[in-house]
Parts: structure tokens; C-alpha cells; sequence
């Protein structure tokens, strides 16, 4: 599991819950090499200074992106808003001008 995948994770069903089902999952391994691996996961989990979407808020959105590119609400500020709630999942310590790279570029290949 690489650290995207954990943060979308967490953000979709809690810490708290996450972590229950890591304790699930090494209750349920029996290999070494499996349980280390929960073990990393449940490492990382404690370290990371993620903030969970629910406390997070996202610095670029719909009224900014609206406005930037010139578009009316609708799917494809939503869909904007899908990439960069990915990006950030991904780059959590990105700036806004990094986001707003991605989305630029994003935009262009529409």
C-alpha cells in the first residue's frame, strides 16, 4: 500500500477505524513478511502529519477555480476539485501554486 492509498484510507473511514482494520489484518496474518508490512502501515499511519479531508481544508475552491478559469459550476469544476483533492492526498504539504500547476495543466489537455 504506498502512502496515496493509506491517506485516501483514512480520509474515506476515520483513523480510528483504519487502524481498527489494521489490528484486524494482523490478527489474521500468520507470515512474518505480512506483519511487518501491516506493522510499516500502522508506523507510518502514527507519523504522518496528514490531516484527514473532514479537518482539511482545501486550498483551492470552486469559487477560485471558477473564477480562474473562467467557468460556470458544473462537472468539470468538479472535476478540478477530484484532481486536486488526488494531488493532495498524494502531496498533502503541496503549495497552491503547485496545485494550481496541476490544475493548469490538467485544463490544457481538456
Amino acid at each position: 500500500m504506498n502512502k496515496k492509498t493509506i491517506r485516501k484510507m483514512i480520509a474515506k473511514y476515520g483513523k480510528d477505524q483504519f487502524m481498527f482494520f489494521l489490528d484486524l489484518a494482523l490478527a489474521d496474518s500468520k507470515r512474518p513478511e505480512r506483519r511487518q508490512i501491516i506493522y510499516d502501515i500502522i508506523n507510518f499511519v502514527k507519523t504522518d502529519n496528514y490531516v484527514p479531508e473532514q479537518q482539511m481544508k482545501m486550498p483551492v475552491n470552486g469559487d477560485m477555480i471558477m473564477e480562474h478559469f473562467n467557468i460556470k459550476p458544473g462537472k468539470e469544476v468538479g472535476r478540478l476539485l477530484a484532481i486536486e483533492k488526488d494531488f493532495l492526498f498524494e502531496f498533502p504539504e503541496a503549495s497552491i501554486e503547485e496545485i494550481w500547476e496541476v490544475l493548469e495543466n490538467i485544463k490544457d489537455t481538456i
